[in-house]
This record gives C-alpha cells, sequence and structure tokens, in this order.
C-alpha cells in the first residue's frame, strides 16, 4: 500500500509531523493537566470486551468524554490511531514561511486540492498487518474526479457496494478510495473500505481514547499496546537493549497506551503521556523514565557541540525544556519551545520537506512527459500498424513519432532519406522539443530518454515491432527509461540504451521512488532499486517468455 501513502501524496503533511519533532503544545498548561488529573482519577469498564481490543479501566477513563470526533468508519481492530488538522495550522500566521509555498503549490498539481482546505485527517489502523485507513475532511467542496485521477494513476474500478459507489485501485495492495460527501475522502484497502462503508459505528479502546483527544491540538496520535499481536511484543521483549538503557526493557510490560498531544501555532509544546494499569506503575515507570530523559539530554547537549553555532543555540534551549513527570498511573514527557526558537526549528526541519516537494514536481512532470511519448507511439502504432523502427533506421523512433506530439512543422523541416548527422539534419539536432529534456538533461541537443535496447527488445532489432510480437505483454514490456548524463546521445540520433546484462540498471537514473519507465501499454512506474538484474532484463524483452507481473 503506497499510494496515497507516498511521499509525493503526503507532502503537504510532511511539515506537520517534522512539526511534532520540534515541539507543540497548550497555552494553558495548568489547565490541561488538572483536567487530565481529575479523568484519570475516574472508572469505567462499560467498553469492556465488546471488541477484540479490550477497553483497559484507567485509560479509558482518562478519555471518558467526547470531542465530537466522527469515528464511525473505523474498525473494532484497529489499534493505531492519530488526528491531524492541517488548514488551521497551514493558514496561521506562523506558517506564512515562503519556502512552504513550493510544497502547497505541488500538493495541489500532486493531489489535486489544496492542503490548507482540510479541515481534519483521521488515520487509523494496524501498523503490523500493513492495514492503514484515512478519513479526510475538507472546508469546501472537492472535485472528486480531479482526485481520483491523481490518488489511482494506475486506474481504477467504479464498484457498488450496499447501494454505494467507491473507486477500487486496480493496484490491489494500494488503497480504494470512497467520496460519502463532496467534503470527504476516505481511503483504505478494498476489503476494509468496504467494511468502513457501512459506518460499523463500533467501539474499541482506541476509538474511546480517540474520541477524548484535545480538539484544540493541532496533531495528536494515540497506542494501544494492547493491540499488538503477542509475538511482536515478545520480539520487541527479546530484543537485547545496551547499557545504560537497559531499565528501558520493563516499559512494554508497563505501558497500555501512548498518546501524543500537539499544538503548533505561536509557542510550541509536545506532551507524551504513557498510560499504565495503576498509580504503583506509573511510579516505577517514572524511576524509569526520568533517569533515560535526563541521560538522553546529556547525550543530546554532546552532539550539539559538533553542530554550527546558530542550529546549537536553538535546539539546545529546546533540548533543556524536556521534563517527565509522573501523574497518577501516569507520565507525562514534555518539551517547549518559545515562538523564537520554535521557528528557527521549524525552518530548519522543513528543509528536506521542500526538497521532497520539489522532487515529487519533477517526477510529476517527467512522468507525464513518459505518458505523452508513449501515447503518441501508440498513435504511430494505430497509424502504422507497428512502432518506429530501431536498428539501422536513419533517424530515431523519437523523431519519427514528431506528428503524434504535435511537433509536425518540425518533423517536415527533417530529410527522412538522410541519416541523422547529415549536412541538413544536423542543423535540427539543436531544436529538440521540450517533450524529450529531463532534469538532468545536459543540453546541446542531447536526451536521456532512450529506449533499453536488448537483442528482445521493441527498438532492438532492424524490423519494426507490432503489439502481437509483444508476447509477453505490453504492460510487462518496457518502451523507454530515463538514463545518467553521461549516457544522453543526440536526440535525433538512432542509438538508445544498450543494456549490460550483468547490471541493467547501471546507466538508469535514479527518481523520486526508483527509476522512471515507460511501459508498452502506455503506463509509468518505478522500478525499484533492489530489483533483480533477472528482473530488469525480463522487463526490458518483449518475448523473452519471462513476465514479471505486479511489482508493487
Amino acid at each position: 500500500m503506497n499510494t496515497l501513502w507516498q511521499a509525493r501524496t503526503l507532502t503537504p503533511l510532511l511539515a506537520l509531523a517534522a512539526m511534532t519533532l520540534a515541539g507543540c503544545g497548550s497555552k494553558s498548561a495548568e489547565k490541561s493537566e488538572s483536567t487530565e488529573k481529575s479523568a484519570s482519577s475516574e472508572k469505567t469498564t462499560a467498553e469492556q470486551g465488546k471488541t477484540g481490543v479490550v477497553a483497559n479501566p484507567t485509560t479509558t477513563a482518562q478519555n471518558a468524554t467526547d470531542n465530537g470526533l466522527d469515528t464511525s468508519y473505523l474498525l473494532a481492530d484497529f489499534y493505531m490511531g492519530a488526528v491531524v488538522h492541517p488548514g488551521r495550522v497551514l493558514k496561521s500566521p506562523a506558517f506564512s514561511n515562503p519556502i512552504l509555498g513550493d510544497i502547497f503549490t505541488e500538493a495541489q498539481k500532486n493531489m489535486g486540492f489544496d492542503p490548507r482546505d482540510i479541515d481534519r485527517v483521521l488515520v487509523a489502523g494496524d501498523p503490523v498487518g500493513k492495514r492503514f485507513a484515512a478519513v479526510i475532511s475538507f472546508s469546501k467542496p472537492i472535485d472528486s474526479t480531479l482526485i481520483l485521477s491523481k490518488m489511482l494513476e494506475a486506474g481504477h474500478e467504479k464498484i457498488t457496494h450496499n447501494g454505494a459507489d467507491y473507486y477500487r485501485n486496480a493496484r490491489p495492495r494500494n488503497p480504494s478510495v470512497y467520496f460519502p460527501n463532496n467534503k470527504t475522502v476516505v481511503l483504505a484497502l478494498d476489503a476494509d473500505l468496504q467494511q468502513m462503508m457501512g459506518k460499523p459505528s463500533t467501539t474499541s479502546e482506541l476509538i474511546t481514547k480517540l474520541k477524548g483527544l484535545d480538539p484544540g491540538q493541532d496533531i495528536s496520535a494515540t497506542f494501544i499496546m494492547s493491540g499488538l499481536p503477542s509475538e511482536v511484543l515478545d520480539q520487541v521483549k527479546r530484543n537485547p537493549i545496551p547499557q545504560p538503557f537497559t531499565p528501558l526493557g520493563e516499559v512494554p510490560d508497563l505501558v497500555t497506551a501512548v498518546t501524543i498531544g500537539a499544538k503548533l501555532i505561536d509557542a510550541l509544546e509536545l506532551k507524551i503521556v504513557l498510560n499504565t494499569r495503576s498509580e504503583r506503575d506509573g511510579s516505577r515507570l517514572q524511576q524509569i523514565v526520568g533517569p533515560t530523559v535526563d541521560l538522553g539530554k546529556g547525550l543530546a547537549n554532546q552532539q550539539l557541540e559538533q553542530l554550527p553555532p546558530g542550529v546549537s543555540q536553538i535546539a539546545k534551549p529546546i533540548l533543556d525544556s524536556i521534563t517527565s513527570k509522573a501523574h497518577g498511573a501516569d507520565v507525562h514527557v514534555t518539551l517547549k519551545a518559545e515562538a523564537a526558537g520554535a521557528t528557527g526549528m521549524l525552518t530548519a526541519m522543513l528543509l528536506p520537506a521542500v526538497q521532497q516537494a520539489r522532487a515529487a514536481a519533477r517526477h510529476s512532470v517527467q512522468r507525464n512527459r513518459f505518458k505523452q511519448i508513449g501515447l503518441a507511439l501508440h498513435n504511430y502504432h494505430e497509424t502504422h500498424s507497428h512502432f518506429p523502427a530501431g536498428g539501422k533506421a536513419m533517424l530515431s523512433w523519437r523523431v519519427h513519432i514528431l506528428p503524434m506530439l504535435d511537433q509536425r512543422n518540425l518533423y517536415e523541416q527533417f530529410k527522412l532519406d538522410e541519416p541523422w548527422d547529415s549536412e541538413h539534419n544536423i542543423k535540427l539536432v539543436d531544436k529538440m522539443p521540450e517533450i524529450y529534456t529531463s532534469e538532468n538533461n545536459p543540453g546541446g541537443g542531447k536526451t536521456t530518454v532512450l529506449a533499453p535496447v536488448t537483442a528482445d527488445s521493441i527498438f532492438g532489432g532492424d524490423q519494426p515491432v507490432r503489439f502481437r510480437d509483444i508476447t509477453d505483454g505490453s504492460s510487462n514490456t518496457v518502451l523507454a527509461v530515463l538514463v545518467k548524463a553521461k549516457h544522453a546521445v543526440p536526440w535525433t540520433r538512432p542509438a538508445d540504451l544498450t543494456v549490460d546484462a550483468a547490471d541493467p540498471a547501471a546507466a538508469l537514473e535514479p527518481g523520486l521512488r526508483g527509476f522512471l519507465a515507460l511501459f508498452s501499454d502506455g503506463s509509468t512506474r518505478s522500478l525499484g532499486v533492489d530489483l533483480e538484474p533477472a528482473t530488469f532484463l525480463n522487463l526490458f524483452n518483449k518475448s523473452d517468455g519471462n513476465a514479471v507481473g505486479d511489482l508493487d
């Protein structure tokens, strides 16, 4: 499951996730602390036994209030949840930093909506089982058709389930999409989404805690320890912990739930609440957490000495503010940052998100160029009943599809009966269309958009290839790739990438999620950098009998 959750799609939320590390919180800490202390003294067992994840009396009572959060789509076996309010944060003065402009612009292009229009994101799931669901609520109506085209770029099928329509992802391990109204998007794996569409309105310890979260917090997350499979907990306990952190080995037996709360506007504050079953357990937990926090601060301060003075001046007061304290059966760990320090830290932490946004923009542009090239090659085949010839052609296939790329005027300037480097044709090298450029393009009329050439590839022989010759399947056979700048060729030259059988990916240019490739069916996909050499060769060959199939 990766399409929505990939960095490109989650780019507008990366900044928010980063903020939780820098600090966040409430200006009314005393009031919040008082409320929590009062709530933790209440007891209720009404929810026990109703779901697969049985509510713990202490942690359920702590969140007995109802913040009005709609959890009706959530399933009973989810044990991790988070709530984010992007809109109110991103519209605040604290987030008027110019470097965020790239994130908003690219989010609009890549997702079909402005992240500032997101009122709330509720994410929940089972991380061990790799099951996640998201309910995204917007402050204004959305264009579902546009969002579908961005989220389900591999294709989708409209399905009617219990009288309601949703969109099944063509890639079964990626989320499907449901629009219950024009301001809400629900995403989950197909089987989970069908259950969620019925709004099961179940109860569980997770749901109780989510409903008890402070609605004024900009980011909140909670994790129910009892939801973890026993074998995972056993594995955690068996893992050796180095000195001087060995007391942390007791923590899994003491903690029943973890809740993180953050406010990001103005001064920032982060609060982590560790729930236990009793005040005795809470006291023991603080005996472990307190010294561990102090030790960690000491080690971190040593690291700060290695950083530039400007960074350490920002980070040290924030680091020194970290405290831990027992509150009945719970332990609270807090971190605070004044507005000035928070802004500096914010800027530093946003830089990776901005870089990711720019990489996503480049990936999106190149993907769209590949799709246009794929469509042009299909139209060429439709007209001539075969793809352009490779091998000993006078001019590159890139020249022959120019009329299908709205470049007929340029195409008609070529003398098709002369080689690419004839006295006439060589003058046209500098007129390379933008569609054959790329981020790493070396210039001088050279392109890095090449076809992989093997004895069995589409452009590998002297005779033009037809669709019926691609017996491995058009969705399993690569037409074109991006190569590193040193392998670029003049775009008109009938030369492409001669594949090294020992290391087929050596010449490919890595991108956002791997090596971008155009397939014979017109789709674009990123090939993982960790694919075996034989897999690359099978993808480049059209009829070797080794169809690769689903790469997700």
